[in-house]
């Protein structure tokens, strides 16, 4: 169901999840979602057993033991059906990998909550970015 992407057509059904959701639900301007840290992410993809993908996330690194999870995006008809846990194990499986021992992020302050029950801690106070309310928030992995 989640695969670490391989090749540009995996990377294609990534920005085709986040352009679903972050472009068009969230109005975040195209030019904004897909940057110049692509190239240097390790991305996840989630495709439905018909192929369709629904679910992608991707983590940069920051340093040699720290990454930075960025464009966590499910498509709306299949939120809420736990898929989102999945897809955090999965990009926490690849920071293990990389012998990561801190991971952080930009969460919309909408997700907090689901990324507190995931053992992340927040960090500072809230910030607008793309014009939605985010806080950081942080996790020491194993």
């Amino acid at each position: 169901m989640f695969k670490k992407v391989l090749d540009d057509n995996m990377l294609n059904d990534c920005y085709t999840v986040r352009k679903k959701v972050f472009v068009e639900e969230q109005n975040v301007p195209l030019a904004n979602e897909i940057d110049d840290k692509e190239s240097i992410s390790y991305h996840i993809i989630g495709y439905k057993v018909n192929g369709e993908p629904f679910a992608t996330a991707r983590i940069r690194p920051i340093d040699n033991y720290s990454g930075k999870i960025e464009r966590v995006a499910i498509t709306k008809e299949n939120r809420g059906l736990g898929y989102g846990i999945q897809l955090m194990e999965a990009i926490e499986e690849i920071a293990k990998d990389l012998n990561f021992k801190e991971l952080m992020m930009h969460a919309q302050t909408q997700a907090q909550g689901f990324y507190t029950r995931l053992g992340y801690s927040t960090h500072g106070e809230t910030f607008i970015e793309e014009n939605i309310e985010h806080i950081i928030m942080k996790k020491t992995i194993e």
